[in-house]
């Protein structure tokens, strides 16, 4: 038999594979502190705009208009001092590179870290305290884009397909590590003529699904910017992340539970490791059953639990199916449940159970 206890097995692979799962959603949404957001404002659309429609004076000027837009939506209360620095030379190709880049509309936040900014513009001070930076194309207009540090709260608020995630690509080592784990861990070894529970219906495909669940989740954060709210986002992300919990921890139990009948003993794998008790210490032997939830239902259908009937498309369960076997009390006050779906279990373990379920009626 395997030095560690089934149990042990099959708890230290899953809860391995949860806790690469969070430093995967760690690395994943890491944000450094020294991430800049270049916005492109283009004042002079929004400024034809909003005077073709009436919401501009027709007696303010499109300078006029710039300066009440920078000072912001409080401008005429509580007016605030705007830092303006005016970018000339190299530089000026670098903004322009933005500018078209959201003018081709491939996003109008750019997030940078200040190692992949110009280098004037790291070593130049009065260009890390403005506001926004200007300057003069070549047919003397003049454009704008407002240059500063977000907080960190205010980037998890924007698309992730905005956010160049410097940790993105390493998290996914994460994954590969996870998979390794669950494949490669250990499998747990049952005693000759022991009974146990199916691995494919018990625990492969409840493992499956439930982190089928999860990825599922991940797929919404690289969908389109515009295609879906952000806190809806990360609202899956935990909503689905909860239900994978809730199918995946459960399957330890099936992955590492056997029982067995000797001449004179019943042993059985469960949470507390591998226990044996004398057949003549077993007190009772009583039916038991567990009905599922019924919010399981839509679930318990896409892992086939129960009677399984076929139809056009494939497999379907009887989801109302509830979980059946026998209960077990043995002397100490200890009850020994064993469940019978998915139970693997030959004539000789099956007979020996009945005749000592008759003899403890």
């Amino acid at each position: 038999m395997h030095k560690l206890n089934p149990i042990t097995i099959e708890s230290t692979k899953r809860v391995a594979v949860l806790v690469l799962l969070v430093i995967f959603a760690w690395m994943f949404f890491y944000t450094p502190s020294d991430i800049y957001t270049i916005q492109y404002q283009n004042f002079k659309e929004m400024y034809e705009i909003k005077k073709e429609r009436g919401i501009v004076d027709l007696d303010t000027s499109l300078e006029k208009y710039i300066e009440r837009k920078m000072q912001g939506p409080y401008w005429h209360s509580s007016p605030k001092v705007v830092n303006i620095f005016e970018v000339k030379g190299d530089d000026v190709l670098f903004l322009e590179k933005i500018v078209s880049k959201s003018m081709r509309g491939q996003g109008n936040n750019n997030y940078l870290r200040e190692k992949e900014l110009p280098k004037s513009f790291r070593s130049n001070s009065a260009i890390r305290e403005a506001d926004y930076l200007s300057w003069m194309d070549a047919r003397g207009e003049k454009h704008y884009v407002s240059f500063y540090i977000p907080m960190i709260g205010f980037m998890l608020r924007e698309a992730p397909t905005s956010i160049k995630y410097p940790l993105e690509y390493y998290s996914y080592f994460m994954i590969l590590l996870a998979l390794l784990i669950y494949f490669k861990m250990p499998k747990i070894k049952v005693p000759e003529a022991a009974a146990y529970y199916t691995r494919l219906n018990a625990a492969y495909l409840p493992d499956i699904l439930g982190f089928s669940l999860w990825t599922f989740a991940w797929i919404f954060f690289f969908l389109p910017d515009d295609s879906m709210p952000v806190f809806v986002r990360y609202f899956l992300l935990l909503f689905f992340g909860i239900f994978a919990l809730a199918i995946v921890l459960p399957t330890i139990k099936y992955a590492s539970n056997w029982y067995l009948f000797t001449e004179d003993s019943f042993q059985w794998s469960d949470t507390e490791g591998i226990g044996e008790v004398l057949l003549q210490d077993i007190v009772s032997i009583k039916p038991y059953k567990r009905q599922l939830p019924k919010w399981v239902a839509p679930l318990i259908i896409l892992f086939g639990r129960g009677q399984p009937v076929a139809t056009g498309a494939g497999m379907i369960s009887m989801s109302s199916s509830p979980e059946i076997g026998m209960e077990i009390t043995i002397k100490s006050g200890k009850k020994i449940k064993v469940m019978a779906n998915y139970l693997e279990a030959d004539k000789v373990f099956t007979e020996r159970f009945q005749e000592l379920e008759k003899s403890k009626a």
